[in-house]
């Protein structure tokens, strides 16, 4: 027996009648690009555009904007940070691969908010709530394996992808067997308290997500598979409408709490 999910993103995100916001977009390559066109369509203002020939470099610079949102590359996230910190602007977080711990060095004087995510679709992200009453209810059942495979387009900087690791730390959180991540090829036996990612990288695919459950009867397939980038550049959006007026270090559960009143630690 196969069973599949697939979270469609939801029909609310097209509307437009969220908050206006001045927006600052920090990185325009394709989803700089998604983003600043999504922003338009949704009336927001874009005040400015930082690239790596026009750099984030203080908070002068960041005067009029309410809200910096940064798909750029790892190495500039800290900067970035750093700067809206000091100018009290709220920013989101889209880009991966950087090191979320210098997030404590901003929490004792933060009066903005700080939004990271390693994706902004509102799918995925109700997708891993349904992934993780079902790893708690296959756990109780028993007598069920899982691994964690994801595919991504041959220009992904990271490996495996933030989304995955996300959603192996759900898996380990609701498992009373997996204890630890195994991201390389393994050569030889897999341990029963290891939790598998398998990567692939192949041509344009935006992300898939396939999370497998097995039994010596039956297996399970959860599958998430993004259909287009536009959901990303949207979610952010939606969060960064949601962050205004809102200080502190918030994350996906936060914002599915307030907006749909649920939790992923339901």
């Amino acid at each position: 027996m196969q069973s599949t999910v697939c979270c469609a993103n939801i029909p609310l995100l097209l509307n437009t009648d969220g908050e206006k916001v001045n927006i600052g977009l920090i990185g325009f390559g394709r989803m700089g690009k998604l983003t600043s066109e999504a922003a338009g369509k949704r009336g927001h203002n874009v005040i400015r555009h930082f690239n790596s020939n026009d750099p984030l470099i203080s908070a002068s610079q960041i005067e009029n904007i309410e809200c910096l949102i940064d798909f750029s590359v790892p190495a500039a996230v800290p900067a970035a940070l750093s700067i809206a910190v000091e100018a009290k602007v709220n920013v989101v977080v889209g880009t991966t691969g950087w090191d979320s711990n210098i997030l404590n060095d901003f929490r004792d004087r933060l009066e903005s908010a700080l939004f990271c995510a390693a994706n902004f679709s509102i799918g995925i992200n109700l997708f891993r709530l349904i992934l993780k009453q079902a790893t708690k209810l296959l756990d109780g059942a028993g007598g069920y394996d899982v691994m964690v495979k994801e595919i991504h387009h041959k220009t992904k900087l990271d490996s495996p992808s933030g989304t995955a690791l996300n959603i192996s730390e759900d898996i380990i959180s609701q498992s009373s067997s997996k204890i630890k991540i195994l991201t390389d090829s393994p050569h030889g036996k897999v341990p029963d308290d290891t939790l598998q990612i398998i990567s692939e990288r192949v041509g344009d695919v935006i992300g898939v997500h396939e999370i497998s459950f097995e039994s010596k009867v039956d297996s399970i397939l959860f599958r998430h598979q993004m259909k287009d980038r536009n959901a990303f550049a949207v979610g952010a959006l939606a969060v960064a409408e949601w962050l205004k007026g809102k200080s502190g270090i918030l994350d996906f559960n936060d914002y599915l709490m307030d907006e749909f009143g649920i939790s992923k630690n339901d």
